[in-house]
C-alpha cells in the first residue's frame, strides 16, 4: 500500500494539519482553544482601558511667559510687633478748664501756703505743679484789686485780636496825655511819641509801664473785654475802672500760658518770653536762681502780688501771690521771696 504526504502525521496526535476541499485546517484539543480565547479577551479589555485612560487624562494648559513676575504675598508681623490698628493714637492735649484742672491738692505744698498766710496780711495764693500734678490754694476765688496784674489780662486780649486779623503788633500808636499822666515814669515816652504795639507790650510787662498799659487796654476796649474774659474762664476778672482778678484767674492764665493753651501756642510762647525779661524782681525770683523764673508785678496803695511761671531742667510750676496791704513794701516783697524759695525747694526736691 502507497502512503501520501497527507497520511502522514504532521504533529502530535493532540493536533493536526490537514487540507480539505483545497483549504487547510488545523485541530487543536478543546482546552487549547479555550485558552486562547480567554487570553484574546483579556488583551481586548486591557487595551481597551489603556485607550480610555488616554483619551480622558487633561492636557495641563500652557501660559506663554510673559516675563511677569508674581509678588510674594506679604510676610505675617511677628507676634510680638503691634500691627497699626494695635498702636493707641497719642492723647490729645488736656484742655484746662480751671486753673486746678487735672492736678490734686498736695499736703506739703498747703502746709507751706497756710503757714505764710498765717503770718502776713490777707493773701490769695495758688500753687501748681505742673510736672507733678499737684496744687495748694489760698483764698484762690477771693476778687482783689488786680494793681498792675490787669496787665497780663491786657497782653492776652492783644494776642487774641492779633489771632483774630484784629490788629498787627508791628503797627503804632501814640502817647496821649492821658496815657503820660498814668503815673508813667519812662522819659521816653513824652506825648506825641509813636511806638509800636509789641514794644508797648514788652514795657508794659518788663518794667511796668502804666501809659502803655493804659494805651494798649484802650486799644483792647477795657470793659468791652470782659465778658470775652469771663466766657474763656477768667470769672473774677474786670478791667473796667476797678480792675479786678483773684489768684485763681492769674493762675489760670499763667498755666495755659505754659501748656501752650493761651490763645495758641505761640501766642504762649511770645507772652512768656517777654516774661522772661521782667526787671522788677525783688519778690518771687530775689532767692531763686538767675533765669528761671518768667513772673509779673502788682503794686498799689500796698497791696504787694506776684505772679510767675518757673521753669527748670525738671520741673515746671506757677506761683501766684496776691496780698496786702502792707505797712512796707520791702517787707511784703521778702516774705514773698521766702514763700517763693520754700515753694522752690520743696517742688525741687519732690519724688513721687
Amino acid at each position: 500500500m502507497k502512503l501520501s504526504t497527507a497520511d502522514v502525521p504532521l504533529s502530535p496526535s493532540r493536533y493536526h494539519l490537514h487540507h480539505e476541499g483545497g483549504h487547510a485546517h488545523i485541530h487543536l484539543p478543546t482546552w487549547h482553544l479555550a485558552s486562547l480565547a480567554v487570553g484574546l479577551i483579556f488583551l481586548v479589555t486591557l487595551s481597551s482601558t489603556f485607550f480610555y485612560r488616554l483619551s480622558h487624562t487633561p492636557v495641563p494648559t500652557v501660559r506663554p511667559n510673559r516675563g511677569l513676575i508674581q509678588p510674594a504675598p506679604p510676610a505675617s508681623p511677628p507676634p510680638s510687633a503691634k500691627t497699626p490698628a494695635q498702636v493707641s493714637p497719642p492723647a490729645a492735649p488736656l484742655k484746662i478748664e480751671a486753673y486746678n484742672t487735672g492736678l490734686a491738692v498736695d499736703p506739703g505744698l498747703q502746709h507751706i501756703l497756710d503757714a505764710y498766710n498765717a503770718a502776713t496780711p490777707p493773701a490769695g495764693a495758688v500753687v501748681l505743679d505742673i510736672t507733678d500734678k499737684k496744687y495748694a490754694t489760698i483764698e484762690p476765688d477771693q476778687i482783689r484789686t488786680a494793681a498792675s496784674l490787669y496787665k497780663l489780662f491786657v497782653a492776652r486780649e492783644l494776642y487774641y485780636f492779633r489771632a483774630q486779623g484784629k490788629l498787627a503788633f508791628d503797627q503804632t500808636v501814640t502817647v496821649t496825655q492821658t496815657a503820660a499822666n498814668q503815673d508813667n515814669f519812662d522819659p521816653n515816652l513824652p506825648v506825641g511819641t509813636s511806638i509800636q504795639i509789641s514794644e508797648c507790650l514788652r514795657r508794659m510787662i518788663v518794667i511796668s509801664d502804666n501809659a502803655c498799659g493804659y494805651l494798649l487796654g484802650s486799644i483792647v476796649g477795657w470793659n468791652n473785654v470782659n465778658e470775652t474774659l469771663h466766657i474763656k474762664g477768667y470769672a473774677q476778672t474786670s478791667l473796667g475802672s476797678d480792675q479786678l482778678t483773684s489768684a485763681g484767674d492769674v493762675s489760670l492764665l499763667l498755666r495755659r500760658m505754659a501748656e501752650g493753651q493761651m490763645i495758641d501756642e505761640a501766642s504762649s510762647h511770645d507772652l512768656e518770653a517777654v516774661l522772661f525779661e521782667q526787671q522788677l524782681n525783688a519778690g518771687l525770683p530775689a532767692l531763686l536762681p538767675p533765669g528761671v523764673i518768667g513772673h509779673k508785678t502788682g503794686n498799689l496803695d500796698g497791696l504787694v502780688h506776684d505772679a510767675g511761671l518757673v521753669r527748670t531742667k525738671t520741673k515746671t510750676y506757677v506761683i501766684v501771690v496776691l496780698s496786702g496791704p502792707w505797712s512796707s513794701t520791702d517787707e511784703a516783697n521778702n516774705s514773698i521771696a521766702k514763700l517763693s524759695r520754700q515753694v522752690y525747694d520743696y517742688i525741687l526736691n519732690y519724688n513721687p
